[in-house]
């Protein structure tokens, strides 16, 4: 039984690792984006923002609600159509 204990234990470990590093991910991606709209890079923005909306829903304050997910996916859109608006000198 005990090395059905111990089993269970690294596996928890490793779920929670996993768990910790997505939620670096998450905010290492939002950090991406915004470093690509400070360099007028917006269409990379908006596949980052767009990949983040898409991301599918997980653990506990990992869960993507709707307004997250809209929230996201407007930002992609905005980042979309900036080159269209934007005037260059």
């Amino acid at each position: 039984m005990h090395a059905v204990e111990s089993s269970w234990c690294k596996l928890l470990q490793a779920s929670l690792s996993l768990l910790l590093s997505a939620a670096a991910q998450v905010a290492s991606l939002d950090t991406l984006a915004r470093l690509y709209i400070a360099r007028f890079q917006y269409a990379d923005a908006a596949a980052v923002y767009a990949a983040l909306a898409a991301r599918r829903a997980g653990l506990g304050d990992q869960a993507v609600d709707l307004a997250e997910r809209l929230d996201l996916y407007q930002n992609a859109v905005l980042q979309a159509c900036f080159p269209a608006t934007h005037v260059s000198s």
